[in-house]
């Protein structure tokens, strides 16, 4: 198996209060990523993989 770099990790946690939510990841040290390339995988054990990429604004 090839050894894998993982470069960025992204959390995703719906919330009630959606200002309220950016507000406290921003504080944490996540940037939004609103340029985003995305697809989703489902692995052989039920693992649901959601893997994106920056991209440049068109």
């Amino acid at each position: 198996m090839a050894n894998i770099i993982c470069e960025e990790l992204k959390a995703y946690v719906p919330a009630k209060d959606y200002p309220l939510s950016i507000a406290f990841y921003q504080q944490m040290g996540f940037e939004l990523a609103w340029h985003m390339i995305d697809f989703v995988v489902y692995d052989p054990s039920g693992v649901l993989w959601r893997i994106g990429q920056n991209s440049e604004p068109m």
